[in-house]
């Protein structure tokens, strides 16, 4: 063979080794690129099979109780345990939470507050307080943050009616201007004093001038009716009842001039939303899991909460299988769902009791972390689960939101 036919043969081995060469960096570049998502999402992604869930931050105590209640509002989070003590984090600029303070609340002038409930809305903290001994009337604990960023007692509204309720629950409203506790609604004054305006108005939901209230049937223990209320400037006046089927009302909501109320039918459960359009309550969509046939449908609505055009629904898992955060956006009054988070083998004793909340699309959810051994020994690791809004999975198909119920409106 000539020098001249070598040649040629020579440069086409080289060809040949070069394609070799640049196609073996190509496939470890891609299985390096697959390495990395697979570090960064902790498991392959494949057809059929639940990602392990994204999560932006988790927050960790050994303190019972830590993360059964969990309030966002700005850069704030506060969250309680059975010590009787709030905990506080601020975001800081890489938009991480970080431990800020502390409230220790375990007795205020003879008032108890056993795992305290409060609320954190607009800047304000409003803690609930009731003498469990003695039956008074309760009190209220109004913080607020100075110009250092220190929480600082502004001023306590006293109960001055003779009641007795056997619950200490507190509910905001979201300006911040308003709150209901033990059955009174409590407005704030424009020279900053807080007045009573209503007594025996012992509700679910309170927003501007709506309050929601829903009430148990004596033979079932089955919440089947809900009243809506309205302020017209001096009283709270009844507008009309809602009479649903079992467990309509166990979670509802009120946020400006739209109202949530969930409940279960033969299909499945589901959120109901109802719009008020300056004189009347309209429905307007009813909200429906994915699969209304499946587990999905299990205690879907179980806890909502809502904050502008964004919601995110619980559903608890009562089994070894998925608790679920669903996100929704809403679009004129139409709800549309964004994505789906996937919790492992939370159910009602280890997911926070579905207790979460929203705020500028960063979601935190409570797990209180109750497990017991096999000689009954329990034990707590409880966390507070922080997501942003690109964590949530996108939804495989479009759920079914058309309005197929039709509720029995009594006025």
């Amino acid at each position: 063979m000539t020098r001249s036919a070598i040649r040629p043969t020579i440069k086409k081995y080289v060809r040949h080794l070069r394609a070799v060469l640049y196609a073996g960096l190509l496939c470890a570049a891609l299985a390096g690129l697959w390495m990395s998502v697979q570090a960064q999402d902790g498991t392959i992604p494949l057809p059929g099979t639940a990602r392990e869930t994204p999560v932006y931050q988790t927050l960790t105590s050994s303190a019972p109780g830590f993360g059964q209640q969990v309030a966002l509002d700005g850069d704030w989070l506060v969250t309680s345990t059975y010590a009787n003590d709030l905990l506080i984090y601020h975001r800081d600029s890489s938009g991480q939470y970080v431990t800020h303070s502390t409230i220790a609340v375990e007795e205020y002038d003879g008032y108890l507050s056993n795992a305290p409930t409060f609320g954190l809305e607009n800047n304000r903290l409003f803690i609930s307080g009731k003498n469990w001994d003695d039956w008074e009337p309760g009190i209220v604990l109004v913080y607020e943050p100075n110009e250092a960023n220190v929480w600082t007692l502004i001023t306590t509204v006293q109960q001055t009616a003779d009641i007795s309720w056997f619950s200490n629950r507190i509910v905001i409203d979201k300006s911040g201007e308003q709150f209901l506790h033990n059955g009174l609604v409590y407005r704030r004054g424009t020279d900053g004093i807080w007045f009573l305006v209503a007594e025996d108005a012992d509700g679910n939901s309170i927003s501007g001038d709506s309050l929601l209230a829903g009430f148990m049937s004596d033979k079932d223990l089955y919440i089947h009716t809900v009243d809506f209320y309205r302020y017209n400037g001096e009283e709270w006046g009844f507008e009309h009842s809602i009479d649903q089927s079992n467990l309509f009302g166990a979670s509802i909501v009120v946020e400006g001039n739209t109202a949530f109320i969930s409940g279960a039918d033969e299909t499945s459960n589901f959120v109901e939303v109802i719009n008020y359009d300056g004189s009347e309550w309209e429905f307007g969509q009813t909200i429906r899991p994915i699969s209304p046939s499946g587990e999905d449908s299990d205690n879907f609505g179980f806890r909502m909460v809502v904050d502008g055009d964004q919601m995110v629904i619980t559903r608890l898992s009562d089994t070894a299988g998925f608790s679920s955060l669903y996100l929704y956006h809403r679009t004129g009054n139409l709800w549309s769902l964004v994505g789906e988070i996937d919790l492992p083998g939370f159910g009602y004793e280890f997911f926070g009791y579905g207790n979460s909340d929203i705020e500028a699309g960063v979601v935190a959810v409570g797990d209180i972390g109750y497990s017991f051994d096999t000689m009954g020994n329990e034990s707590f690791a409880p966390k507070i689960y922080i997501f942003s809004e690109d964590d949530f999975t996108p939804p495989p198909v479009t759920p079914d939101v058309t309005p197929d119920v039709t509720p029995d409106v009594s006025q």
